[in-house]
């Protein structure tokens, strides 16, 4: 499915099909206004894709009891916003602003929950290339994730920008580690990481001036690492009941 215009809506519903099955929606060049929508039920090996190039735009996409599953929104333009949820499932990953694709603009919004094991969120927000200009302030990131070895990570070049993650272990076993890793360059940005259960791993690193980081672990063996540098920055770490 393409559209390109203004004010243009899609949606894409995919149930049970034959493994492997494709959906995607594209619309761009110079789309303003849209909403895209992907929802895949019961499916092995789907590919969800959804391009946004313009300004307020909304995509969202649902995949529930999948297997190998690929969740992908590019947003490049102002006041986006991109939301991906994927539900008793196992081995799906979900990106938001992919760099290659651009990966920039203001004021976007970001979510991502994943529930099942083998999962992993990867959100991008501005360009970290090297020559290519910074792009993406006020912009907001929240990633739920509950099951064992998934990985979380958030990338925010720009300023004024906020990423929470949240991740739940099974606790079935102390050697599922899940990772979550926060990326942040630039000024007054916020970053909260919060782990229950098994193994537990979370880094957290900003440059820049007045960044907040938080990092709170609960149950089995720890470890993590925040690094910061500039000034008036604050951080706070929590540990309990872990390892190290």
């Amino acid at each position: 499915m393409t559209q390109n215009g203004d004010n243009n809506t899609a949606g894409v519903a995919q149930t049970g099909n034959t493994s492997y099955a494709t959906a995607t929606v594209t619309m761009n060049p110079g789309a303003n206004g849209n909403t895209g929508s992907i929802s895949q039920t019961t499916n092995t090996g789907v590919i969800a894709n959804i391009q946004n190039w313009g300004s307020a735009n909304t995509s969202g996409i649902s995949q529930s009891n999948v297997t190998e599953g690929y969740a992908v929104i590019y947003q490049n333009g102002d006041s986006n916003l991109g939301s991906i949820t994927q539900s008793v499932g196992s081995n799906q990953s979900a990106t938001i602003n992919l760099l290659t694709f651009g990966g920039g603009g203001d004021r976007n919004v970001a979510g991502v929950t994943q529930t099942g094991d083998d999962q992993k969120t990867t959100i991008v927000q501005g360009s970290t290339l090297a020559g290519s200009a910074t792009q993406g302030s006020d912009n907001t990131v929240g990633v739920s994730q509950s099951g064992a070895f998934n990985t979380a990570t958030v990338s925010q070049p720009g300023n004024y920008n906020i990423a929470s993650i949240t991740q739940f272990g099974n606790g079935l076993n102390a050697a599922q580690v899940n990772t979550a890793i926060v990326d942040q360059d630039g000024t007054s940005h916020e970053a909260y990481i919060s782990q229950t259960g098994n193994s537990l791993s979370s880094e957290v690193s900003q440059a820049g001036d007045n960044h907040l980081a938080s990092t709170t672990q609960t149950g089995s063996l720890g470890n993590s690492t925040i690094t910061q540098t500039g000034y008036e920055n604050v951080a706070g770490l929590t540990q309990s009941n872990s390892g190290v």
